[in-house]
């Protein structure tokens, strides 16, 4: 087995090895180096000026032990939290079968690399998936419903989609794919992506009803008016208003005012309202 101890390997290798794990961080390393040893626990690239990360038999295939692996950052010149001129061709290379092998792997750090699409083989085998982070990236698809890479990590808890836009680019609502409902206990930061607000974001908070999802959100978040969906949540605690509608001829309509009121509309087409809630607190709500 390679032995790292010996003062010939240690001039060598660019890491620091404490037990089992590899701390390869700021090392000017341009790609990931080999010498990383199978019994591998945690994998520390991050702070890095990688092109891309090289075809996985290379690379990590023989890291079947891995628990957790640190890309952040890795190529240099990544994304920042507030781009005025996005640089082009940034985003870091990762081969479609790069972490096919890392079976075993709870944590998966890739953000700030500028990535502007998610590839569904990254996730295939990673189904002891518990935290995947994603910010400081180009994915405002994740907010479109776009992305269908979720479905196989059955076990996520943690997903920080947080400064994920393009320049002047802000989504309209927040539409969350169907590969999003397996995770059933999920913290979700959202920090930094500005939202157009409206009443169009009410399945999107239905979502979050039906599951057990924590959003970490900003309340100023919202670029439009501040009369339209107003989202703040707690850092421990968001409260939804009921789904609980009154239907009239059998079918329900919303409607959206400064104040959050649900309506029925009889056949004949004329409105009647049906229900209609005050809130006690911005901090605590949503209006609508």
């Amino acid at each position: 087995m390679f032995q790292h101890s010996t003062n010939r390997m240690s001039r060598q290798f660019p890491c620091d090895v404490t037990g089992l794990v590899f701390d390869c961080q700021e090392k000017k390393l341009q790609k990931v180096p080999n010498g990383i040893t199978s019994n591998a626990t945690v994998v520390n690239v991050s702070k890095n000026e990688l092109l891309k990360i090289q075809e996985y038999r290379n690379v990590f295939s023989h890291l079947d032990n891995l628990t957790e692996l640190n890309l952040s950052h890795a190529k240099k010149s990544g994304n920042a939290p507030y781009p005025c001129v996005p640089c082009p061709n940034i985003s870091l290379g990762i081969h479609p079968m790069a972490f096919i092998d890392l079976t075993k792997l709870r944590t998966l750090d890739l953000a700030g690399n500028s990535l502007t699409e998610l590839n569904d083989f990254w996730f295939e085998n990673l189904q002891d998936l518990t935290k995947l982070l994603l910010s400081f990236n180009l994915l405002q698809s994740a907010f479109q419903g776009e992305l269908t890479c979720f479905s196989s990590l059955s076990k996520l808890q943690h997903l920080d989609l947080s400064f994920n836009y393009g320049h002047n680019t802000y989504p309209q609502t927040v539409k969350l794919s169907n590969s999003f409902s397996k995770l059933r206990s999920l913290q979700l930061s959202l920090h930094g992506n500005p939202f157009q607000c409206s009443c169009e974001a009410l399945d999107f908070i239905i979502w979050i009803e039906n599951n057990n999802v924590m959003i970490y959100f900003d309340f100023d978040q919202c670029v439009n008016d501040t009369l339209a969906l107003l989202i703040s949540i707690l850092t421990t605690t968001f409260i939804v208003v009921t789904k609980s509608m009154a239907t009239v001829s059998g079918w329900t309509t919303r409607r959206c005012t400064p104040a959050f009121t649900l309506s029925t509309s009889p056949a004949a087409g004329r409105e009647t309202e049906a229900a209609a809630w005050t809130f006690p607190s911005f901090s605590e709500i949503l209006l609508c």
